[in-house]
Parts: structure tokens; C-alpha cells; sequence
């Protein structure tokens, strides 16, 4: 509640004041309809966020090949950022016990944030121990301060304000990511940025209590 309190009262003023000045006339229609769109998506975005953080995702672990669905998610962006992103796929499969849809959208969440805080080269690494298989993004922008590093991933929290965003997306990441039995690690490498998420192995068996709805 005090999360969505706080983020949801600017576009609700922005709202109201684009619908007083439209009713007065002051505004016209090719002004309002963008901005009304634009605090509708912002809304939207809150919503969606917070729903997904109070709820436990539906999970089905099955074996999913992770340098597959990195390609699927590179594949997504414009030409101009795939020149930027470095992967290079490994010899070996990599084959983690997750679920597609959301293994993808915590890898999409990392890349655009490595992207969006480095201007230039991002690489990925996939590398698997005998439990684990792991997923290492790196860019090579400033870092984060180092009082900031274990804020990361408090909804809502962001750095940088003005790269836009609504700070929901590293808490996001990790809620999924230990739904699906896996961890996130952030580090600094002064220079650099390393986030880490780890899955387990598909060959390890997990107790059936930890695959709920």
C-alpha cells in the first residue's frame, strides 16, 4: 500500500489536471492524448508490478536450454544494441530447471538494465557447476555507489532517476528468479557492473513442496 501510494499519486495528478485544463479548454486534444497515454502507461506498469511481487508465480519446472532462450531475448532489441551485446554460445548445452517465459523475462530485465547503464560492450557468460548453472551480464558503465548495491532491489529504488523506469525491474528479477529455486548476486567491478543469476542444474531434483502455484 505504500508503495503504490507513492508511485501512483503523480499520474493520478497529472491526470487530473490534463482532464480540468481539457474540460476548460486550455489544452488541446493533440496535447492531452499523448500525456494521458503516457501516465496510463506509467500506471499500468506500477499495477502490473506490485501484482506480480504480491503473488508467487505459477511455476513448472522443466528443462530449459538457456543459450537458446538468450538468443530468443538478443534477438528482441534493435540492431543498434545487438551490436553491443557480446555472447558467444558455449560448447556444451546449458540446461537449467526453469520455465521459458519466465527465464526469459529475468534475462530481458538484465540486459536492458546493463544497456541502459553502460554505453558500451555488454557480455553474457553461461557456466554451470555440478548443481547450478549460472548467467553472468556484465557492462562496463560506472557501477553503482556503494551504499546503493543492497538497495537494488527494493521496489521502486533507483539510482539514477533521470535514465526513467519506475525501479520495479531488479525486484522483479530476484522474486522470480527464487521462485524458481535460483539466486541473484549484484557486484561492482570499479569499472563495471556483474549481476549473476543462478538456477538449478536440470538434473537436480527438487522437493516437491518447492514446486507451487
Amino acid at each position: 500500500t505504500l508503495y503504490a501510494s507513492h508511485e501512483l499519486t503523480p499520474p493520478l495528478s497529472n491526470l487530473r489536471v490534463l482532464t480540468e485544463g481539457a474540460q476548460k479548454q486550455l489544452f488541446t486534444p493533440e496535447e492531452v492524448w499523448p500525456k494521458l497515454e503516457d501516465n496510463l502507461k506509467r500506471m499500468e506498469g506500477i499495477l502490473s508490478g506490485l501484482l506480480t511481487l504480491t503473488r508467487s508465480p505459477k511455476i513448472n519446472p522443466e528443462p530449459v536450454l538457456l543459450e537458446s532462450l538468450i538468443q530468443e531475448v538478443i534477438a528482441t532489441f534493435p540492431a543498434s544494441l545487438r551490436q553491443r551485446i557480446d555472447f558467444q554460445t558455449p560448447k556444451s548445452s546449458t540446461i537449467a530447471l526453469g520455465q521459458d517465459d519466465l527465464v526469459k523475462n529475468i534475462l530481458s530485465n538484465l540486459v536492458i538494465n546493463s544497456l541502459k547503464y553502460s554505453d558500451s560492450q555488454v557480455s553474457i557468460k553461461l557456466s554451470q557447476t555440478k548443481h547450478q548453472v549460472l548467467v553472468t551480464i556484465t557492462d562496463q558503465g560506472q557501477g553503482v555507489p556503494t551504499e546503493a548495491l543492497a538497495k537494488l532491489t527494493e521496489p521502486f529504488y533507483r539510482v539514477d532517476t533521470r535514465k526513467g523506469g519506475l525501479g520495479l525491474g531488479l525486484a522483479l528479477v530476484k522474486h522470480i528468479t527464487e521462485a524458481m529455486q535460483g539466486t541473484l548476486e549484484l557486484k561492482n567491478l570499479n569499472p563495471g557492473f556483474q549481476v549473476t543469476i543462478s538456477l538449478p542444474h536440470a538434473d537436480v531434483k527438487l522437493p516437491k513442496e518447492t514446486l507451487y502455484a
